[in-house]
């Protein structure tokens, strides 16, 4: 890694304290090794899990401000003319988590602690107040959960806003991370507490199973229909959970680089299935790695700087660069089809089965990609 990338990060380390309060006071000996230590940026400082107020749980419906509001259909930016069409909104502090419930689209906004529901015009139609910095959210087809890093809890809300379920999950800093559904159970990677827990939909925690490698991990989770496969920052492999939370597998997609990230991640920072195959993301390589359900490794592709997010649309890869504030399109062989300028820093992706929204967590933005 060269010196300019190591000072890029730096300085969105630097970005990431602005938006922390709980890290204020230390801010300045966190960012003096920024440089070697904290250099996987946004992935690794969103889920330390600092202070953060307590969670407001009967969380109304707030009206939208005025500056977060639709905003004109702008011209979209990219490396090839395509059959996308490209709108961005302003969504808040730090869009950081998308996900769709069958007719909206919801965002964990990380630096207001908030969760908002758009259409999928991109009208904002209402808000709802969570936990500390809101990392991770899923769809469990009748309740969507969030989950806050900065509290290390839980919450379910109606599709309404009501909240259905609130749960603490450990007695330390757990850090969720990621959240994923297996059509009977959630499943919340935590990235301060090396673990994996599974929770009924009630918030009943069924098991508590821990994860190789050093922290950061875990990091992202994708569910394939028979397991659980769990990738970590600070790691070389990725893990195979059975549906009852056992290790069933653990398989090398890397040779991570300890001595240049002083083993804090650049490894891999994410994962999707796409009905047959196990995609990854790993960082520091600049590259996407595809394997078989078993473990077998399919291909290695070249991709943009930093790889931080995966999102498969029934047809297509999709690939968030953090560095590049791009987002790629691969073909199921890894073949790269179309890249797309966003906003900086981009993060989530989403998929409401027409467009590809795009939360930008340094810009603020959420760009909506239709076809």
């Amino acid at each position: 890694m060269t010196f300019a990338i190591i000072s890029s990060l730096s300085f969105l380390a630097a970005s990431i304290l602005r938006r922390m309060p709980g890290l204020a006071g230390g801010g300045a000996a966190l960012l003096a090794t920024a440089s070697i230590a904290v250099v996987a940026a946004i992935p690794i400082l969103v889920g330390c899990g600092a202070e953060a107020p307590t969670p407001i749980l009967t969380a109304p419906p707030a009206s939208p401000s005025p500056d977060r509001t639709q905003v004109p259909p702008a011209s979209p930016t990219r490396a090839a003319e395509g059959q996308l069409t490209s709108q961005t909104s302003l969504a808040g502090d730090g869009p950081r988590a998308l996900s769709f419930d069958g007719e909206h689209i919801w965002l964990a906004e990380f630096g207001q602690n908030t969760v908002s529901k758009w259409s999928r015009d991109g009208t904002l139609i209402a808000t709802f107040e969570v936990g500390g910095f809101p990392r991770a959210l899923v769809f469990d087809g009748q309740g969507m959960w969030v989950g806050n890093s900065g509290d290390n809890t839980l919450i379910r809300f109606s599709l309404d806003g009501r909240v259905l379920t609130s749960v603490r999950i450990g007695g330390g800093e757990t850090a969720p991370s990621a959240l994923a559904f297996d059509g009977e159970h959630i499943w919340m990677a935590a990235s301060w507490g090396n673990s994996v827990t599974k929770l009924s939909l009630d918030g009943v925690v069924q098991k508590t199973v821990a994860i190789p490698g050093g922290h950061p991990s875990p990091w992202a989770l994708a569910w394939d229909g028979e397991a659980i496969w769990v990738v970590s920052l600070n790691s070389d492999e990725i893990v195979k959970l059975d549906r009852d939370g056992n290790i069933i597998g653990s398989f090398k997609v890397t040779n991570l680089p300890k001595d240049i990230v002083g083993g804090w991640g650049g490894g891999p920072s994410a994962v999707v299935f796409d009905g047959d195959s196990i995609w990854v993301s790993v960082s520091f390589s600049n590259t996407v790695v595809k394997l078989s359900r078993d473990g077998r490794r399919l291909g290695e592709f070249s991709v943009g700087s930093w790889p931080s997010s995966l999102l498969f649309d029934g047809q297509s890869i999709w690939v968030a660069n953090y560095m590049d504030h791009t987002v790629q399109t691969l073909d199921l062989n890894g073949t790269l089809l179309e890249t797309y300028e966003v906003g900086m820093g981009p993060y989530a992706l989403a998929f409401d089965g027409e467009a590809i929204w795009v939360g930008s967590f340094d810009a603020d933005t959420v760009t909506r990609l239709a076809r």
